[in-house]
C-alpha cells in the first residue's frame, strides 16, 4: 500500500478549500420562502394595421370598464349613414318639437294646407293667397290629414227649404257626405270639423261634390 506524501495532502486541501468557496458564494433561499417577484412590464400601445387585408371575425377586448363617461366636444367626420328601423308593428315614437313655430293643431305652418274647390277639382291656395294652376293631390311620401270643411250652395241651385247635398271625395270617390237646408235667399252653408281627421294616401286627389263651392284645410304628415 502506497502512503500519500506531503504533495498529495497538498492537492486534498486545496479541492476542499475550493468546494467550500463555492458553496460560500451560492445562494440558498430559505425553506417555504416566496421566489423574488419578477419585474412587471410597461403598458405598451398596440397598432393593427388593416390593410391591404383587413382583420377577419371577432375581436373581444376585456378591459374596458362597465361605464366610460365622454366629456368635452365629439366631432364626426363626413356624413355618416343612419338607419333607424320603423316598421309598422313597432313604430319608432315621433313627436313635433316646433316650439312657437307650431299651430294649434301641433303642426308646423308649413305642413298646413289649404284647398279651395269648385268644379271638379280642388286646388292649393297658398298663405299670399295665390292658387295653384292645377289641381291638388297628396305628394309622395306623405299622408293629408283633412280636419276641416267649409260649403256653399249659391241661388240657382238652392230652393227655400230644400235640403241640398254634396260632399269631399277622393279621386271622385264620396268620402265625407256633407248637407245644408236653403234658406228663403236659395242660400245654403255648412262648416264641419273632424275631431280625428279624414287621412288621404300619397297620389291621391281631393275631389269637391257637385253643384256646391267649398274649402278644405288640413296638414301633410309622413306616410307611415
Amino acid at each position: 500500500m502506497r502512503l500519500l506524501q506531503f504533495k498529495d495532502y497538498l492537492v486534498v486541501a486545496g479541492g476542499i478549500l475550493l468546494i467550500a468557496g463555492s458553496l460560500s458564494l451560492a445562494r440558498v433561499n430559505a425553506v417555504d420562502s416566496a421566489p423574488p417577484a419578477l419585474p412587471v412590464p410597461p403598458a405598451l400601445p398596440v397598432t393593427i394595421a388593416n390593410t391591404p387585408l383587413p382583420v377577419q371575425g371577432t375581436i373581444q377586448v376585456g378591459n374596458f370598464p362597465a361605464s366610460s363617461p365622454v366629456t368635452g366636444s365629439v366631432s364626426i367626420t363626413g356624413t355618416p349613414n343612419v338607419n333607424v328601423t320603423n316598421t309598422a308593428t313597432s313604430p319608432v315614437p315621433m313627436q313635433n318639437v316646433g316650439g312657437s313655430a307650431a299651430t294649434q293643431v301641433g303642426q308646423p305652418a308649413s305642413r298646413l294646407v289649404n284647398l279651395f274647390c269648385a268644379g271638379t277639382a280642388c286646388f292649393q291656395q297658398f298663405p299670399d293667397g295665390s292658387i295653384a294652376p292645377s289641381g291638388y293631390s297628396v305628394p309622395a311620401g306623405m299622408a293629408f290629414v283633412m280636419t276641416d270643411i267649409q260649403w256653399v250652395f249659391f241661388p240657382g241651385i238652392c230652393s227655400a227649404g230644400r235640403l241640398e247635398f254634396t260632399g269631399v271625395g277622393v279621386n271622385g270617390t264620396a268620402v265625407v257626405p256633407l248637407s245644408a237646408p236653403c234658406d228663403g235667399f236659395g242660400v245654403a252653408a255648412g262648416h264641419l270639423s273632424i275631431t280625428t281627421g279624414i287621412v288621404v294616401g300619397p297620389g291621391n286627389a281631393i275631389t269637391p261634390g257637385l253643384d256646391s263651392d267649398m274649402n278644405v284645410q288640413g296638414y301633410l304628415v309622413a306616410n307611415q
